[in-house]
């Protein structure tokens, strides 16, 4: 006696490939390996273009700070030798550095004696204290060196005096805001410019290697 065995289903002919399963190719669909795409040469030497000009931007605005708001400032510091008697100068609100300067080398400033005092009644200063920070520079024939630090807590008009000794002759203070911030983001943004320009530079080799690779290959 034989069993009844289980239906068949029918497995439609040429005619009927839309009454296929739509999933029976799936495994063999998913067992395809992915090629990824790499970008070209072009796309690279465009990215590399793009790199090297934020590179210039940032060169240049590091220069701008470094000439503007922190050198660039020195000059129009305002002084006082010590041969004169005083000098009256209007200051605004903030910290300040008293830079000592000579005209021939490094300055000792070890005697040299600042006294800020205001003169309109309006004008306050707090306390001068030694600057703890080893900061020099050199500008337009001046040698300076950050001596003290004092902040102006209202703006005024200030009597200043310095006396000095030792001094050479032609020495004096300087009074101005610190040029460590300038030159920390100066320097900063310099560094950051000449590492795009160098990313830049390898980009470049980047596709210009792969063009060659893809010249040699359609030669082939």
């Amino acid at each position: 006696m034989s069993s009844p065995q289980d239906p068949q289903p029918e497995q439609p002919d040429g005619d009927d490939w839309w009454l296929a399963d739509p999933e029976s190719d799936s495994d063999a669909d998913d067992a395809a390996p992915v090629r990824r795409r790499r970008l070209g040469g072009r796309v690279i030497a465009g990215l590399a273009v793009l790199v090297a000009a934020v590179g210039v931007v940032l060169v240049a605005v590091s220069v701008t700070v470094l000439e503007g708001q922190s050198l660039g400032s020195i000059g129009s510091f305002p002084r006082v030798t010590y041969t004169q008697a005083a000098r009256t100068v209007h200051l605004q609100r903030g910290a300040y550095v008293g830079y000592v300067e000579t005209a021939t080398s490094r300055p000792n400033s070890a005697r040299a004696v600042l006294l800020v005092t205001p003169v309109d009644g309006v004008g306050e200063v707090s306390s001068i204290h030694d600057y703890r920070r080893d900061v020099t520079y050199t500008h337009d024939g001046r040698h300076g060196r950050a001596r003290w630090t004092f902040r102006i807590v209202h703006t005024g008009t200030f009597q200043v005096r310095a006396s000095d000794p030792t001094a050479p002759a032609g020495a004096g203070v300087a009074l101005g805001r610190s040029v460590v911030g300038g030159l920390v983001v100066g320097v900063l943004l310099a560094v950051l410019g000449a590492l795009l320009l160098t990313a830049a530079v390898g980009l470049l080799l980047i596709a210009w290697w792969r063009a060659r690779v893809r010249r040699r290959r359609l030669a082939a």
